[in-house]
């Protein structure tokens, strides 16, 4: 399934700037293995969709760490 969204925010920034429109694939983890340095959509239920940047992939825990990318929001 391929699905469009629309950036809001700036934390991807530059990779990804507000207004940018992304194709989302989806394919089961199966078949591709998320790692570092993929960038990801999910659901947060704080927060909702959210775009972001794969930094560490612990597998025997199933902890996935995830950053934007813009040096201004990154601390």
């Amino acid at each position: 399934m391929i699905r469009m969204i629309k950036v809001t925010g700036e934390s991807l920034s530059p990779l990804f700037q507000e207004g940018d429109y992304v194709l989302i694939a989806t394919i089961p983890f199966v078949v591709n293995k998320i790692k570092s340095g993929d960038t990801i959509v999910f659901q947060n239920p704080s927060y909702g969709v959210l775009i972001k940047q794969v930094e560490r992939v612990d597998r025997e825990a199933g902890v996935i760490t995830v950053v934007g990318l813009n040096p201004k929001q990154r601390r």
